[in-house]
């Protein structure tokens, strides 16, 4: 040892200086806290979704049927959901009944991408869906699957629960107009 020792090493209790932060260890964070570390992940990893948004939000979508704003947006769904198609079989989502699985899959993709189209035509940017892109996955996807079902949905049941209420969402865009309206990009202020 040296002659420099331990006095600086935290070794003491200090029970009365930080009462709180014994309390805190002991119970460790309550799952509301969960939720708000998972909202403040959102946008630092919206980056991360920025190159699918642009590719299919951003690029594909304004090029596959110009003018038609909802053609565009369900085929660039479809071609969205294709290409998750891999993961059903590489243990990122396990599907008990494949083809069902990938069918309500495919709904939930072009849901989604219903309301990406929105937030795209309604900004004029990419990064608003890439946000949303981010939420979805990082704060919906683990909420619905691992907080308030506690893990009992199988894959299947638990991307039907997540497809119907973004479906409800997408049906009163696409019914209200909202997806053709042609708002242009958004004006600077």
């Amino acid at each position: 040892m040296t002659r420099q020792g331990f006095t600086d090493a935290g070794l003491a209790l200090r029970l009365r200086a930080s009462p709180s932060s014994y309390l805190v260890a002991w119970l460790g964070l309550p799952g509301w806290a969960f939720v708000i570390l998972l909202l403040l992940l959102v946008p630092l990893l919206t980056p991360v979704y920025w190159g699918e948004e642009f590719g299919w939000t951003g690029y594909l979508r304004m090029r596959l049927f110009p003018g038609r704003p909802l053609r565009a947006t369900l085929a660039t769904g479809l071609v969205w959901a294709v290409w998750h198609y891999p993961l059903a079989f590489v243990g990122y989502i396990r599907f008990d009944v494949v083809p069902l699985g990938l069918l309500i899959w495919t709904c939930s993709f072009l849901a989604q991408q219903v309301l990406l189209s929105w937030l795209r035509i309604r900004s004029g940017s990419i990064w608003p869906t890439s946000l949303a892109h981010a939420g979805n996955n990082m704060v919906l996807a683990l909420l619905t699957g691992d907080v308030l079902t506690a893990g009992r949905l199988d894959d299947t049941t638990h991307a039907l629960v997540m497809a119907i209420p973004t479906a409800v969402v997408a049906a009163w865009i696409v019914a209200t107009g909202r997806l053709a309206t042609p708002h242009g990009p958004a004006r600077r202020r």
